[in-house]
């Protein structure tokens, strides 16, 4: 183990955020978009009607709706231009990296128009099978595994397969600010 990595040996339960907002799989599209406004929130674990996890939805997934809503309708637009003529709200968190929030009630009604009708649930927009880990996990380890599988976030779960907790990119990035050698961040 590096000298670096052994400064710095946590666990996921040191750097993971407890109790996170999860989401049923039947929810509509609209709830979710709400949840992630109220919450200012990416993406959510998706959890099934007994509270296990089943999946990870997030504005990738809601971005990815929209694209292939429109190369399913035969479009041939660059995705610059999809980008700029996503709804504004989306738009700016997946250009700008910021989590979800803001915008008004036309914003949201033109999502749905975009992302399809309101009935769409999340079982429909979300990724199965989100990486998972205990809180007892090494979050280094963790790290790579996410760096691997090109995740921005991870479900820390119970015994249950229940979430307890949430890890994303942004905490591995405070928890081991000098990882890539340079010293901590000072701001």
């Amino acid at each position: 183990m590096s000298p670096i990595a052994l400064r710095h040996a946590r666990s996921v339960r040191e750097i993971m955020t407890p109790e996170p907002v999860c989401v049923g799989t039947d929810a509509s599209m609209r709830e979710l978009v709400g949840l992630l406004r109220e919450h200012d929130v990416s993406g959510l674990p998706v959890i099934a009607a007994d509270g296990r996890v089943v999946g990870v939805v997030s504005i990738t997934d809601l971005f990815r709706r929209t694209a292939d809503s429109i190369v399913e309708a035969g479009s041939d637009t660059p995705l610059e231009r999809l980008l700029e003529e996503a709804p504004s709200p989306l738009r700016s968190s997946m250009l700008d990296d910021e989590p979800f929030g803001g915008g008004d009630d036309g914003e949201l009604e033109a999502m749905e128009d975009a992302f399809g009708p309101p009935d769409v649930t999340v079982a429909e927009l979300m990724t199965p099978e989100a990486l998972t880990c205990d809180a007892g996990s090494d979050a280094a380890s963790l790290a790579h595994r996410m760096a691997e599988q090109g995740v921005h976030r991870a479900i820390v779960i119970d015994a249950g397969g229940g979430a307890v907790g949430i890890v994303t990119s942004l905490d591995l990035l405070r928890a081991y600010p000098d990882a890539n050698g340079s010293g901590p961040s000072r701001r």
